[in-house]
């Protein structure tokens, strides 16, 4: 929830201070409103897959935890990889079937790389930074 908070704050700030893309970011968009507005005006369709994404997020890390549940000791935000599913995604036939890269952490080879402590500050960082944003 921190990384959320985090980019939703960023999100904000620019909008309200009038940083926009250059392009027509969706249908209906129009110039002027404030963050709120915004939101109000995209489409129900877009909204949706806001919705519908985390919720698949959220059921795989519900069903098929990578290591223990965050309930029973395991570490959350900690998703199953996509590209090589384990054998309980396996069974349920939960793969990608057209072969394309679809793993939600394609930079994790390179914080494997890091040391621990290294690693164990970012994360702290990265939690404090969270908490400010919520």
């Amino acid at each position: 929830h921190g990384r959320v908070a985090m980019a939703a704050f960023v999100g904000y700030c620019l909008q309200a201070n009038g940083v926009r893309f250059p392009w027509t970011p969706y249908p209906g968009f129009q110039d002027g409103l404030t963050p709120p507005e915004q939101w109000a005006n995209i489409p129900a369709a877009g909204k949706w897959q806001f919705f519908v994404f985390i919720g698949i997020l959220e059921a795989l890390g519900e069903c098929f935890p990578s290591g223990e549940h965050y309930m029973a000791g395991g570490r959350p935000g900690v998703y199953p990889s996509l590209t090589e599913p384990n054998d309980q995604m396996l069974s349920c036939g939960l793969y990608p079937p057209h072969g394309f890269n679809v793993d939600l952490l394609p930079f994790r080879a390179s914080l494997a790389k890091q040391d621990e402590s290294k690693r164990a500050r970012g994360r702290q960082c990265e939690i404090n930074n969270g908490r400010a944003a919520m």
